[in-house]
């Protein structure tokens, strides 16, 4: 099925900035990774998108590099996330409502 603007329902793009704004702010910083987190599971909740780490890098790897340490609480120092079903949210409404 194509979307209006000639996508398909797995190619089509859902803006969730409204959404994430409303749970996150203004805010940019975080003192630890628990902290964005809990954010950002509220997040998944209210928009009904669940997102997986798609690629990462620890801190602790990270650190093995470097002279200056960061702090082992912020746990990454790079993570991209993506949605599981490309924003089908009926797909996602489900798993956040089980889990």
């Amino acid at each position: 099925m194509e979307t209006a603007n000639g996508n398909n329902n797995h190619g089509a793009r859902v803006d969730t900035t409204a959404v994430f704004l409303d749970v996150f702010g203004d805010r940019t910083e975080f003192s630890t990774f628990d902290e964005f987190s809990e954010l950002f599971v509220r997040f998944e909740k209210k928009s009904r998108y669940i997102f997986r780490v798609k690629n990462s890098s620890s801190v602790e790897a990270e650190n093995r590099r470097r002279k200056d340490k960061i702090d082992a609480a912020i746990k990454y120092s790079g993570l991209v996330l993506c949605c599981v079903n490309c924003g089908d949210a009926s797909k996602t409404l489900k798993r956040v409502q089980e889990g």
